[in-house]
């Protein structure tokens, strides 16, 4: 009698953990469950940018738009720059008063859009064109050649400027002040690499 007494007593003991392990393992699948709804799978869709007469755009930036700057060429070996976005398509932007070479590289949440041309003289130098396309050179620091390699969305441009057989110097330029020259910067030369919308520039200085 003892014996069964014993067993009785511990049948309800056993009831319960089997409720706890079924618990356990239900608020388990429930939690994976949400989690597996809540997480989005990985899904790509690729898109060829091509223009309507199928030249080949080569990008070089794009904004939080999914507006895409880059360049093509077209008959005759003309390099034009190309703005393509999801509703537009590709947009023939021309070719920046007919420079040797346009190199697009970059387009900001605003539209504009800044990169180099080369004229005839194979002399480089920054611009800026506003979405109303309007075209702004910006000027080359020092008689030189200056580059781009970034721009925010106030458009403040960032570079480099590289006189006549001297080293670069990171550079900054807006439409209504102009460049400026920011030094080497403690080093030999030294090159703006990126800007955000506080105006700080990231880059770097290098000492032969």
């Amino acid at each position: 009698m003892a014996q069964t007494k014993r067993e009785d007593d511990a049948a309800p003991v056993r009831r319960w953990r089997l409720w706890i392990v079924v618990g356990g393992v239900a608020v388990l699948a429930l939690v994976a469950a949400v989690w597996c709804w809540s997480t989005p799978g990985v899904r790509c869709r690729v898109t060829f940018l091509t223009t309507p007469d199928g030249v080949r755009i080569a990008p070089y930036g794009i904004n939080e738009a999914g507006q895409v700057i880059g360049s093509g060429e077209v008959a005759g070996g003309e390099r034009r720059i190309f703005l393509w976005d999801p509703e537009h398509g590709a947009q023939d932007l021309g070719s920046f008063d007919a420079p040797k070479r346009v190199v697009p590289l970059v387009v900001n949440d605003v539209g504009q859009i800044a990169g180099a041309v080369w004229d005839a003289n194979s002399v480089c130098q920054a611009f800026l064109r506003d979405p109303d396309g309007a075209e702004h050179l910006l000027g080359r620091l020092g008689g030189g050649e200056s580059q781009v390699y970034a721009l925010n969305n106030r458009g403040q441009v960032a570079g480099c400027s590289k006189a006549s057989g001297g080293n670069s110097r990171a550079a900054l330029w807006t439409v209504s002040a102009g460049g400026t020259d920011l030094g080497p910067l403690g080093g030999d030369q030294s090159m703006a690499c990126s800007i955000n919308d506080l105006g700080q520039i990231a880059g770097f200085a290098q000492a032969f």
